[in-house]
């Protein structure tokens, strides 16, 4: 016989449930990365969303 696996329900929107939905989210969208003109995230493909620079480098340079 087959043990049933017991899953652990967690409270939403504490800080062990937002860990996981940022997993969720980073499996789902390209490489983030370090701008190289401000150092603020971007993800790989994108204009950086805070100095504005449609060059932010690429994830290829981080070895993202």
């Amino acid at each position: 016989m087959s043990e049933k696996k017991i899953i652990r329900k967690i409270r939403p929107f504490t800080r062990e449930w937002e860990a996981l939905a940022n997993d969720v989210a980073r499996s789902r969208c390209p490489p983030i990365y370090p701008c190289q003109h401000c150092a603020r995230p971007v993800a790989d493909g994108y204009c950086c969303g805070y100095c504005g620079t449609d060059n932010p480098g690429s994830a290829k340079d981080w070895d993202v």
